[in-house]
């Protein structure tokens, strides 16, 4: 439920954006992928430009007999605000094309974030 995800909506891109617009399920049905867990971060620091940069990697594989189509990548975090635990959308990015996983295809998803710091 957090980490990269990945879906098969179509809607464009907006700022209203809270979840993926049709997320893929977790599974080996029709249509499903298996979300394998994602790779431990990637933190590097740029002492000369002052970069920090997370990757974060994520591996989906497709076992459900036909290919599956991704439109959509999201990257999805774990969080409190106040007293409220929940999950929320960082970032959800439609794809410019449509992926399709053949069955027994991998999907690898890489988000890479980068926080320049001031002098």
């Amino acid at each position: 439920t957090v980490g990269i995800l990945v879906g098969s909506g179509t809607d464009a891109e907006s700022f209203e954006d809270y979840a993926l617009h049709a997320k893929i399920a977790n599974g080996v049905a029709a249509g499903q992928l298996t979300y394998v867990q994602s790779n431990p971060h990637s933190v590097s620091y740029n002492d000369v430009t002052r970069v920090l940069t997370n990757t974060l990697v994520r591996y989906f594989n497709n076992n459900s007999g036909a290919g599956v189509d991704v439109n959509e990548v999201a990257l999805v975090v774990w969080g409190i605000v106040g007293n409220w635990a929940n999950s929320y959308l960082m970032s959800r990015d439609k794809l410019d094309s449509t992926i399709t996983i053949p069955n027994t295809g991998m999907l690898k998803a890489t988000y890479k974030v980068e926080l320049t710091y001031p002098a």
